[in-house]
């Protein structure tokens, strides 16, 4: 880890952070690391990027000032080894596909004396000067696969919806935006230019068909006063999976005091629009939950209900609480 530095100004470096715990001289930074969605879905991030070097010696907590007190922020630093580029030299044949040290695959290596040959070793690279060395082609690669040089505490702990999370994030990287960042980079051949644009727009691709379907994909519910939920499907509207046969919801007042549930009824729809089996709550502060699952062969996952939680306001339903993973204790209450 980088050597904390004890703060002399307004700003002033503290060091890295790691991916595991909590700062001890931080009263803001409550939730240990490895629970954080923006560690664990950095894994995503990285892979796209093939930034293998992605680890606690790369960080930096630096305190700012904000209004009247100051807080710390927490970077990302150093990029040297990613996409093609091993820092001083090209990329490693291994990196991206192993880590540094992984005693499982040592002693499989042992056991069998080296002789079955690594997938990685018989994939078709492509490498140039500008670029590097990367995979030939990306409309295949396992983005699931990927691996950093060292393995850290919130990758190991990433869970589906932080992926879904992150994969959401990089569809907004259109393949205009990516060719414009790469022209940015002023590479001396067009044809190395060409090609980097074309492995980050089928790396994207890749993650986007891995992990949009990975969890209920559900984005964007409204409940209207009427009482109409209405929602998108990110993995169908991205065109990585088909829409499912149907939708089916069941539907429970909730008391937000006592996380007890009262039944009102299930409802199903071959479309993304629902209506609520029975009249919902009016009063203002009211709460309604409703778990929400699709009918497909194609993807289990989309059978594990997501919960989502409205509150009644003034003016209509507010959604409040999207679970796409609910912890046991957040199971229906009888």
């Amino acid at each position: 880890m980088t050597r904390c530095v004890p703060p002399t100004g307004p700003t002033a470096p503290l060091g890295g952070f790691r991916f595991h715990g909590t700062r001890p001289d931080d009263p803001n930074d409550v939730v240990p690391h490895e629970h954080r969605r923006e560690l664990r879905a950095l894994e995503v991030f990285s892979a796209w990027l093939n930034h293998v070097e992605i680890r606690g010696s790369n960080t930096l907590d630096t305190l700012v000032p904000e209004g009247d007190r100051r807080v710390v922020r927490h970077n990302v630093l150093d990029f040297g080894a990613t996409l093609g580029s091993g820092t001083l030299a090209e990329r490693a044949y291994w990196e991206g596909h192993e880590y540094e040290v992984d005693p499982g695959q040592a002693l499989r290596g042992l056991v069998t004396f080296g002789f079955p040959v690594p997938d990685w070793r018989r994939v078709p690279l492509y490498e140039s000067n500008s670029v590097g060395r990367l995979p030939a082609d990306h409309r295949q690669w396992d983005p699931a696969g990927w691996k950093p040089r060292v393995s850290n505490s919130a990758f190991r702990r990433a869970r589906a919806d932080d992926r879904f999370w992150a994969a959401q994030k990089l569809q907004e990287m259109s393949d205009d935006l990516i060719r414009t960042a790469v022209l940015e980079g002023l590479f001396p051949d067009a044809e190395g230019q060409a090609f980097l644009v074309g492995a980050l727009s089928g790396r994207r691709d890749a993650i986007l068909r891995t992990y949009l379907p990975g969890v209920l994909p559900v984005v964007d519910p409204a409940l209207d006063g009427r009482g109409t939920l209405t929602f998108g499907n990110a993995a169908a509207n991205a065109g990585v999976a088909a829409a499912p046969a149907s939708y089916e919801a069941a539907w429970f007042v909730f008391d937000n005091a006592t996380g007890e549930s009262r039944p009102l009824g299930t409802a199903s729809s071959k479309t993304p629009e629902l209506a609520a089996p029975a009249p919902l709550p009016t009063a203002a502060g009211a709460f309604v939950r409703i778990e929400l699952r699709a009918t497909t062969a194609d993807h289990p996952a989309w059978g594990q209900p997501a919960q989502l939680h409205f509150r009644r306001t003034e003016t209509g339903w507010r959604l409040v609480g999207l679970e796409r993973q609910p912890r046991p204790s957040d199971a229906a209450q009888p």
